[in-house]
Formats: structure tokens, C-alpha cells, sequence
């Protein structure tokens, strides 16, 4: 892709009057998406887009009270050698996901114009801090916005699942302690406590993102 300078700017601050010696930046606070989506590299000759499969649990669909006794074979019946079977279901669930790419692109900056700008080095190295800063955030947005696109999302009673997060009722009343604890029973079920964030006890510690 080509970039041109259509206007050259100058951005740097010179003195007209006096600064005084510090330079000062703002800080932007790091969101915990980076540390909680798995990142790698995408496989090189895969194409653009790239299914991920997740076997499904295989459940017997009972609560195990329908045993039956075992009993001798006779002439019509051989319940001991071969007992009637029960039809198990299982399957696969399939999730899309492809390549995506954003760009971003600071003004044009005369090195000339650098020459008179107070504390210079200064003023670039916070700049540069804070063009990193907006790429953690950058990334951690998309990291959201994907994870919240693919998890399935439940609401109060956890009968019915959603893909669509547009999709969910909106709550009519606050989250409360005894639906994180069911909650977190219908995770662990689901295989939350193979990486969770940690152990207490033996117990799988699990995360909680919500608003400030």
C-alpha cells in the first residue's frame, strides 16, 4: 500500500514561552484480554479462514437409576451375555474465524521542524510509549470483541444458550452471588477448571470481567 504526505504538520511543541523541565504523558489503563486469549501465529499456505472443532460431551441422557438386574440366559432371552443397549449421541461443534487487518497513520513530521522543538528526545520517546500503548489497546479490543462474538452467552436460569449477543434479554434485575455460583458449577461442568486462573484448595479459581 502506498503512503503519501499530502500536508506536512509540525507537532512538536517549541518554546514561545517558557516550558517548564518535565515532560509529562497520560497513561491508558491495560485491559485483561491480552493476558486471558490465546495468541499464536497463523499457519502459513491455511488460506484466509480457519474452522475450529470442539467435540462435544458424549451424556448417557439419564440419571443412571435405569440398570437392570442381571439375570441367566434361557431359550428366548440372554440378558446375562448381551444387555439391551441405550443410544448414545454425540457431535461436533464448528466455529469460523479468518484473517482481518487494520491499519493506522500518524501526519507527516518535517525532520527539519524537530531541530527547534523543546526537549525533543523527550517529547518522540513518550510519543512512542504512547503509540505502544494504543496498539495493547487496539489489540485488546479486537481480543474482546472476538471472544464475545464466539463464546455462547447465557442468561438468568442458564436454559438457553445464545451465539448472538444481540440476542440475549436484556437482565431486569442485578447479578447477584447465588447465580455466579450456579454459574460457576455449569463452567467447571463445561471444563472452565483445566485453565483456570488458578487453584485454592484444590478448587479451580475463575475469572469475573465486569464494568468498574
Amino acid at each position: 500500500m502506498a503512503i503519501t504526505c499530502s500536508t506536512v504538520n509540525d507537532l512538536f511543541q517549541r518554546e514561545t514561552n517558557r516550558f517548564s523541565v518535565d515532560v509529562h504523558e497520560r497513561y491508558s489503563v491495560e485491559g485483561p484480554w491480552g493476558r486471558l486469549v490465546r495468541v499464536g501465529k497463523f499457519p502459513q499456505g491455511m488460506g484466509t479462514t480457519l474452522n475450529e472443532i470442539t467435540i462435544e460431551r458424549v451424556l448417557s441422557g439419564s440419571f443412571e437409576n435405569n440398570w437392570s438386574d442381571v439375570g441367566t440366559s434361557s431359550g428366548t432371552a440372554s440378558s446375562g451375555c448381551v444387555p439391551a443397549p441405550s443410544d448414545l449421541a454425540f457431535g461436533q461443534t464448528v466455529r469460523s474465524w479468518n484473517l482481518k487487518s487494520v491499519a493506522y497513520q500518524t501526519p507527516c513530521i518535517c525532520l527539519d521542524d524537530l531541530k527547534t522543538a523543546f526537549s525533543i528526545e523527550s517529547q518522540i520517546a513518550k510519543t512512542v510509549e504512547q503509540l505502544t500503548q494504543l496498539t495493547k489497546t487496539v489489540l485488546d479490543n479486537r481480543r474482546r470483541s472476538e471472544y464475545l462474538r464466539l463464546v455462547n452467552k447465557v442468561q438468568a436460569g442458564y436454559n438457553t444458550e445464545y451465539t448472538d449477543l444481540n440476542s440475549v434479554p436484556a437482565p431486569t434485575y442485578q447479578l447477584a452471588q447465588d447465580q455466579l455460583d450456579e454459574l460457576r458449577v455449569r463452567l467447571i461442568r463445561d471444563g472452565a477448571g483445566y485453565n483456570a486462573l488458578g487453584k485454592e484448595n484444590g478448587t479451580p479459581v475463575l475469572g469475573l470481567i465486569t464494568s468498574p
